[in-house]
């Protein structure tokens, strides 16, 4: 694909969110502990994240596995160029679809990305070829087409997933799923209703002045009291988890692809794809 074909993130505004937004920095734990499970008492492993933006994920899992060989991609150079701010780690600019040849990884993450991508099965099996056997494939995505609502329009997503529709895309693509679950339970209510009540303001022609970008902005913007509160409710949440227990909705889900043990390895993966 071309770079035109892609929604193009607003890196600036994220930047700034990234920093301090109860989310991101809820996300990041979440994303942290998990690749922490997932790779045990492995030494040096290869971890790769795809569509790494700004960096923040990335800064993350550097910070909390300092001896890993970790390498960030992103499609649009001007999110690589915030990152190199951030990371030490090696950068590199390439197309989800066409990734290059490079060894074979312990884990892959894609946080947030997979919804960006018309063809996401497609996506999915070009990322399991830079896999090797037995590698697991850590994902983020929105969840449920009800929190539909002009931050997805904005974010250029092509779609929202159920837990249903997020293992099937993936077991299309020839991974083992053996996690796969909501996350971000307590925030489900809050945002369910005020994208209900954005939409019906806009609709109703009072918030004229505001389109979708401003009103996609407005939820990145967060008094500190409401910050303080969400981030502490949802590390209660991250805690139950923790402890094996599973959220029965939320506004994200979590998942692990797990790229089957066979003889073919990730080299002739790629050369048979």
């Amino acid at each position: 694909m071309n770079l035109e074909d892609y929604s193009k993130p607003d890196f600036d505004s994220l930047f700034e969110a990234e920093e301090k937004h109860f989310w991101f920095r809820y996300r990041n734990n979440l994303i942290g502990k998990t690749i922490k499970g997932l790779i045990g008492s492995q030494k040096k492993p290869r971890i790769l994240e795809l569509g790494c933006g700004n960096g923040n994920v990335l800064r993350e899992i550097e910070k909390r596995l300092p001896d890993s060989t970790l390498v960030g991609s992103e499609l649009f150079e001007e999110g690589l160029s915030r990152a190199k701010g951030r990371v030490k780690c090696e950068l590199r600019q390439a197309d989800i679809y066409n990734l290059p040849e490079w060894p074979a990884f312990d884990l892959i993450g894609l946080f947030d990305v997979l919804e960006h991508l018309p063809d996401d099965v497609a996506a999915l099996k070009e990322i399991r070829k830079s896999l090797r056997p037995g590698g697991k494939l850590l994902i983020t995505v929105p969840a449920s087409m009800s929190l539909w609502s002009y931050v997805d329009v904005v974010a250029g997503h092509y779609r929202r997933y159920t837990c249903k529709t997020l293992k099937n895309v993936l077991l299309e693509a020839g991974f083992h799923v053996p996690r796969n679950e909501p996350v971000m339970m307590p925030l489900y209510p809050a945002m369910w209703l005020s994208r209900k009540i954005g939409h019906f303001k806009k609709n109703m022609g009072f918030s004229k002045k505001n389109g979708d970008r401003q009103l996609a902005n407005q939820e990145l913007r967060i008094s500190p009291l409401m910050n303080y509160l969400m981030g502490f409710v949802l590390n209660i949440e991250c805690g139950l988890l923790n402890l094996g227990l599973r959220m029965p909705f939320g506004t994200s889900i979590l998942a692990v692809g797990e790229n089957p043990i066979e003889e073919k390895s990730a080299l002739n993966l790629r050369n048979a794809g």
